[in-house]
């Protein structure tokens, strides 16, 4: 008896810190302006943050915030002209196997224009310590994407 009341407190301190830990961190998020991703990749909120892809031509950054909206920027060399989109983006999940073992990331700009529309995959270089995200035109495992390195903030 004593090893299960010892059971029950230990679940309810470890419950009651995970639940002091997750509102610290939103009103951090609030007072700093980032996003605070505790979890691995397998996890709903991993895609949050933000997100930047560089080339010769341009810098793509992307910020998915976690109530919904984004901002997409791109910075075109050599003049620096920079287009910016803002408004709403969602997650539409994989529902069972019917083919798409990726789900799909569509961010719709305030004027209503579709800015992304692409299946979207998450991995972990171990070698480097960094997350990438892909977006992908096609949801095949090898489909060729655009890779976008995770910008710790």
């Amino acid at each position: 008896m004593n090893r299960f009341k010892g059971f029950v407190i230990l679940f309810f301190a470890v419950l009651a810190f995970l639940g002091i830990r997750k509102w610290l961190d939103r009103n951090r998020e609030k007072v700093q302006d980032v996003e605070i991703i505790r979890s691995g990749l397998d996890e709903g909120d991993a895609h949050l943050g933000v997100w930047a892809q560089k080339n010769t031509d341009a810098l793509v950054q992307l910020r998915l915030k976690r109530d919904g909206s984004f901002t997409y920027e791109v910075v075109s060399y050599p003049a620096n002209d920079t287009i910016r989109y803002s408004g709403k983006h969602q997650i539409i999940p994989t529902t069972g196997y019917n083919g798409n073992p990726y789900p799909r990331l569509v961010a719709v700009s305030k004027q209503g224009d579709t800015v992304i529309n692409h299946y979207v995959y998450l991995t972990h270089a171990v070698t480097k310590n960094v997350d990438m995200l892909g977006l992908a035109n096609d949801n095949s495992p090898d489909a060729g994407a655009m890779m976008y390195y995770r910008v710790k903030q």
